[in-house]
């Protein structure tokens, strides 16, 4: 009841709790009386907000626990969360906001497009005198990427020509062939698609945000370190960057856009996973076909209902019919091995 997490303690002194009779180590039970608060009269006129408090409900086969009270008044469990959540200082919720955070970013480059989505860079036309000395003339500043115009949010994501030039070549990597070199066309392209776990939807956003790292990057190396890197250069980092953390994952469910946005990025077969009860080996394919499981060689082993997987894995539609012309299809099922010969299905 008086201890040292009570807002009473604010109030109270150990000795004004004492000379009322009461003890330091009395609960909340101890100072409750019929339902009603057992008060001295003396406290009344001092702290008359003390009388106003409602008396809590005593439940005497339940332990006391911690709770904390939210903002809407509901008493819940305490946790650091909850304590989170009712005091940290709250803003309007936006539509882009899975663009640079989902469970599959790089957090540095999270944290830089955040930066760039909400215009918070450093970029020239935020700078003031204090920022860069009273001897640079501000007015004759320009962007260190094209050296035409100050740099600008908009500039450098993707109106410069530097910019623009990247954003082409590394665009179709990611499906995204047809959206305009504007920051803002890309964000709205990526919303819709944002909340998904497509390999489209993946690497859309990491290769946005390796982008717009890189070329901002790169700006800052022209500025500080006076080194130069040309177009090409940046595409390779960016397009290494992103490839590294596509290694890490493990795709499933694959659609034929999926696989072959995958094979554009030489993605090993490793990093692929078959799901299903069924599992289909072609032999002899001279092209892909839509199968379930893995395309092997002819000469690939077979043994007690186990193949080595070394090729490709395809997605497989019921739906369609496929032509096979001089193919052998074999069929795992219960590490049972049947072998059925089709020319035309």
């Amino acid at each position: 009841m008086w201890s040292d997490l009570s807002p009473l303690r604010d109030m109270l002194t150990p000795r004004e709790i004492v000379r009322a009779g009461l003890s330091l180590k009395d609960s909340v039970y101890d100072v409750i009386e019929n339902s009603n608060w057992k008060w001295p009269a003396e406290w009344l006129p001092k702290y008359p907000t003390l009388f106003t408090l409602p008396v809590p409900t005593i439940l005497h086969d339940t332990n006391d626990t911690l709770v904390w009270r939210d903002l809407d008044g509901n008493h819940r469990r305490f946790s650091v969360a909850c304590a989170w959540e009712s005091l940290r200082t709250r803003a309007d919720v936006v539509e882009w906001f899975h663009i640079p955070w989902f469970s599959h970013c790089i957090p540095r480059q999270a944290i830089h497009l955040w930066l760039v989505i909400r215009q918070k860079l450093k970029t020239q036309d935020r700078l003031r005198e204090s920022d860069v000395g009273p001897d640079v003339d501000l007015s004759l500043i320009s962007c260190l990427l094209c050296e035409t115009v100050p740099d600008t949010h908009p500039h450098l994501f993707f109106e410069c020509p530097f910019s623009m030039q990247v954003w082409f070549q590394v665009r179709g990597l990611s499906g995204m062939d047809s959206i305009p070199p504007l920051l803002e066309d890309v964000i709205t392209f990526l919303i819709p698609i944002s909340k998904g776990r497509s390999v489209a939807s993946i690497i859309s956003r990491l290769i946005l945000a390796a982008t717009t790292y890189d070329i901002w990057l790169e700006r800052n190396t022209r500025l500080f370190k006076r080194k130069k890197s040309a177009v090409a250069e940046v595409v390779q980092v960016i397009v290494s960057n992103v490839r590294l953390k596509l290694v890490t994952f493990k795709f499933k469910k694959l659609t034929l856009r999926s696989r072959s946005m995958l094979d554009s990025w030489k993605i090993p077969s490793a990093c692929l996973i078959h799901e299903g009860r069924f599992r289909y080996w072609i032999y002899e394919a001279a092209w892909p076909v839509r199968c379930t499981g893995f395309v092997h060689h002819k000469e690939s082993p077979v043994l007690q209902g186990s193949c080595v997987f070394s090729y490709y894995m395809l997605s497989f539609d019921r739906g369609h019919s496929t032509k096979l012309t001089k193919f052998v299809l074999v069929s795992f099922v219960n590490r049972t091995v049947s072998r059925k010969n089709v020319s035309n299905t």
